[in-house]
């Protein structure tokens, strides 16, 4: 379950998340996302990991994937989302003190990070670089159908049509 925030000081610490799937012996891993986002590098560790896992891992969005979780999905085999839930995609955010060569050394890193969020994006999607950082730039939130029409996501998933299948 990714269900909280990424990164130490925000709930799921990568270190625990890491040890853990390198534990899991399965052929499939079902991921859970329920995520506002969090630190870059700790949900860049996270994905790398999921990504290398021999098991096909499969994503479900069951109600938020948002920022640095939305590039943890990508990491999966397969995504699906929940219908009523949502995907959210920003440019990097940091905090920073110091002097203005502090402040342009930042935004020069942020810079970089945007790149490979968008190569991550743009592998998934196919969509131009260019369209995915003014999406990026708007902070974009995206409905399951929107997600499935971008080319985020695989599958969107019905709770209410599986309930109405029970009867």
């Amino acid at each position: 379950f990714l269900y909280d925030g990424i990164g130490g000081w925000f709930g799921v610490e990568a270190s625990e998340f890491v040890r853990d799937i390198m534990r899991i012996d399965a052929k499939t891993i079902n991921l859970r996302i329920n995520c506002p986002g969090g630190d870059v590098f700790d949900a860049r560790a996270i994905q790398t990991t999921l990504a290398q896992h021999p098991a096909e891992v499969v994503a479900h969005i069951d109600g938020l994937a948002a920022s640095a979780a939305t590039y943890v999905m990508m990491a999966a085999d397969r995504i699906e989302m929940a219908q009523g839930a949502f995907v959210m995609i920003h440019k990097g955010w940091s905090m920073q003190i110091g002097n203005a060569d502090d402040m342009r050394a930042v935004a020069d890193l942020l810079d970089k990070i945007d790149r490979t969020i968008v190569a991550d994006y743009r592998a998934k999607t196919g969509l131009a670089e260019d369209d995915l950082l003014e999406m990026m730039m708007a902070e974009t939130w995206m409905t399951a159908d929107e997600s499935l029409e971008k080319g985020f996501i695989d599958t969107v998933f019905d709770p209410q049509e599986r309930v109405r299948n029970l009867f």
